[in-house]
């Protein structure tokens, strides 16, 4: 009698490549291998076939059949963000991470004024009786991170879409870093730290952070792919909240350009540019600041209405994430005990 595969039992590990070409080192357990707590999603080979018909005189079609690619796209995983790996991630995908102090706290400034993100080998195993499933996903990049957290489930979460040129080869030694023992980063461990434009907001129900490289694989005389190119990338960051005496002042000036418009005045063709940033603390030592200096205020969808049945009206305060003169549209500064960079 068949056996079930056990679909519950899984690691995923991650290490960092010293550059395209060169897979990670399984052994490795320093700066710039992780494992995470993996929660959903998962990676596939990304095989697919594709075919070619002919005339052949049969009413039904028996085509000429091919293997048409294999990676690119693998899949998207997410994970649990801790302090020791929130800014790994944010570096892999954004490439500059600055590292100050001379002792535990080191404090990471990871901006997005880098060129490119960085080379990456994923390890993904699944089953233990049956299997397990051994599979390694090398010169691969982070294409897209969105750093979330909400109240109503709390953790903060690193939803990452990974495009790899070398998919799914079986490997047996498993890596040898192991699981970080804290726990994730929660949604109340930002309490009062939700600012936009100076103005603190303790009603904050969800918070987003997205960053897309919008990057797209290339195939060329092979199956795999040979590059990962990216095109113009974007930053977007959101804030959803409710109206109060506080936020009305925000809606205003993203249509009105003026937090106290006056009888007679119609939406301003000016743009409403606002500082966002939120910082979670685990403690003094352990902390994740995420700014974005400039984002453009998009008030497309905003809206003050009645209800019949009353409560909350909802606002969500957010747009693209803009430069701001010198100062890079993003930066997400990490204290914790690592000293080397993670970029």
């Amino acid at each position: 009698m068949a056996t079930a595969i056990e679909s519950g039992i899984g690691r995923i590990n991650y290490g960092r490549q010293s550059g395209k070409g060169t897979i990670a080192t399984a052994a490795t357990t320093t700066v710039g291998y992780n494992r995470p707590k993996w929660e959903d999603g998962h990676l596939s080979p990304g095989k697919k076939l594709g075919v070619a018909e002919y005339i052949d005189g049969n009413r039904f079609a028996s085509p000429s059949t091919y293997t048409d690619m294999v990676g690119g796209e693998v899949g998207s995983l997410t994970l649990q963000l801790q302090p020791e790996n929130i800014g790994l991630y944010a570096a892999a995908i954004l490439g500059v991470d600055t590292v100050t102090g001379s002792s535990d706290p080191y404090t990471h400034t990871i901006t997005s004024a880098g060129t490119t993100g960085h080379w990456g080998t994923w390890w993904q195993s699944v089953g233990s009786a049956v299997g397990p499933e051994k599979e390694v996903y090398y010169d691969s990049k982070i294409a897209k991170l969105q750093v979330s957290s909400t109240f109503a489930d709390k953790v903060v979460r690193g939803t990452l879409d990974i495009q790899a040129l070398k998919a799914a080869r079986v490997y047996t030694t498993a890596p040898a870093k192991t699981e970080d023992s804290s726990d994730p980063y929660y949604h109340t461990e930002a309490t009062g730290s939700f600012v936009v434009d100076s103005l603190t907001i303790r009603e904050v129900t969800e918070s987003m952070l997205d960053v897309d490289t919008q990057m797209k694989p290339l195939w060329g005389d092979d199956i795999a792919p040979l590059q990962l190119i990216e095109g113009k990338g974007l930053i977007t960051r959101s804030m959803k909240t409710i109206v109060t005496d506080d936020t009305l002042d925000k809606f205003q000036l993203a249509v009105y350009n003026s937090a106290t418009p006056s009888a007679g005045d119609d939406p301003s063709a000016s743009v409403f540019y606002a500082n966002m940033t939120q910082t979670y603390t685990r403690s003094a030592t352990r902390t994740a600041t995420i700014t974005t200096p400039n984002v453009a205020i998009d008030p497309d969808g905003m809206s003050v209405a009645p209800s019949k049945s009353g409560g909350e009206v909802e606002l969500t305060l957010g747009g693209k994430a803009l430069k701001s003169g010198a100062t890079p549209a993003l930066s997400v500064v990490v204290l914790c005990a690592e000293s080397g960079s993670f970029a």
